[in-house]
């Protein structure tokens, strides 16, 4: 066939000789690293770097966050060792960009608590990325289910896609008179979600 007769009609068609249509597939393009597998939080200092990335991804302000470096030392040390939690950090290119975490509850369940990607890396698969570690976490433990309180207009729609459904609806509530240190998350509406008949 000769190159110069053929020509894209712009719709995924291409025209080879005069008359004659055929239907291509559009070309698939690789634009971003492929998306390793996030990586448990294991030392100090990855526990450190996750906060980093907890408070950039969720916007936390200021005070908050100084209240809460503060105590990462305590932190860490009230839970490094405690089996029933563990975090990840999700790294593009050796950059960290997004977090997750873990909670077994007392009924079995694992509790997705948590999650953020920072915003320039957002779209590209990583929040799911985090969701399969700690669903794989799920089935490796025989955990059943997955539980997570996600917020309505950011991770919910990325749960719903993976199979997650509402079972309920959160109202959160600030206290904007309770010091910085005391905080736990923002005003709005969360859905509570889960997800059964993990393999």
């Amino acid at each position: 066939m000769d190159p110069a007769a053929v020509a894209e009609d712009g719709a995924g068609y291409v025209v080879t000789t005069p008359g004659e249509v055929r239907e291509t597939r559009p070309e698939v393009i690789l634009t971003h690293s492929p998306i390793p597998m996030p990586e448990r939080v294991e030392t100090f200092a990855d526990y450190v770097t996750w906060w980093e990335v907890r408070f950039e991804g969720f916007g936390m302000p200021d005070e908050e966050r100084a209240a809460i470096r503060a105590t990462l030392r305590e932190r860490w040390t009230a839970t490094a060792d405690d089996a029933s939690r563990w975090s990840y950090l999700a790294l593009v290119e050796g950059v960290p960009v997004a977090e997750g975490s873990v909670r077994r509850t007392v009924h079995g369940p694992l509790w997705l608590a948590g999650g953020a990607t920072l915003p320039p890396f957002r779209g590209r698969g990583i929040y799911r990325a985090l969701v399969r570690a700690r669903w794989d976490d799920a089935v490796r433990l025989g955990a059943g289910a997955l539980v997570v309180i996600a917020n309505v207009d950011t991770s919910y729609p990325i749960l719903e896609r993976l199979g997650f459904r509402a079972v309920g609806m959160v109202r959160l509530l600030a206290d904007w008179a309770a010091p910085a240190s005391q905080a736990t998350g923002g005003v709005g509406d969360r859905v509570s979600a889960s997800r059964r008949g993990l393999r």
